[in-house]
């Protein structure tokens, strides 16, 4: 069973030439089941999982407008987390592998650009993101009989990017746009 709620807020008006937009999300999901991996009749490996996953983003950013053009700035966060539970069986040779596992995600990111109109058809736009990750991987494993148990191998990463951008855009028709 799961669970999606997005919530936007389209438009908030700050003042005539700016307007504040939102948009929020959370996410639950839950994947519980048991399936014979072997495809045979006899019981000699089965497969049981409970998963369980969590997340939340927001993305907040202003919009204004005034006589020379037009500018947005915001930023964005996302947190998620994942955990399983599976247990890998094989009861013909009384042995299983229970395998623990977390998946954390961060991120959160700023943003903004400018955009000048230089005539009703011509303008130059320029912005940049500056986006941070952070991404954790944690696992556990228990081995009986014939299955090892696995080292454990936490795997944690994170990095900082900045993306900029620049373009020139021709517009000379409500129809047609150049860039």
């Amino acid at each position: 069973a799961g669970r999606v709620v997005v919530w936007k807020l389209n438009s908030l008006p700050l003042n005539g030439a700016t307007v504040l937009h939102s948009i929020t999300g959370y996410r639950y999901d839950r994947l519980d089941g048991s399936i014979d991996t072997d495809g045979t009749a006899a019981n000699i490996n089965t497969n049981t999982t409970d998963e369980h996953l969590n997340q939340v983003s927001e993305t907040i950013y202003a919009t204004g407008k005034s006589s020379w053009g037009s500018w947005t700035a915001g930023a964005d966060f996302y947190n998620g987390r994942t955990q399983i539970d599976q247990l890998v069986g094989a009861p013909a040779i009384a042995s299983s592998l229970d395998v623990l596992a977390t998946n954390d995600a961060t991120s959160g990111a700023a943003f903004g650009e400018v955009t000048r109109d230089f005539t009703d058809a011509i303008s130059l736009t320029a912005g940049g993101r500056v986006s941070t990750e952070s991404k954790r991987f944690e696992y556990h494993t228990v081995g009986t009989g014939f299955l090892p148990t696995i080292p454990d191998t936490p795997l944690d990463k994170s990095w900082t990017s900045f993306t900029p951008s620049a373009r020139l855009s021709y517009e000379p028709t409500r129809e047609l746009l150049s860039y």
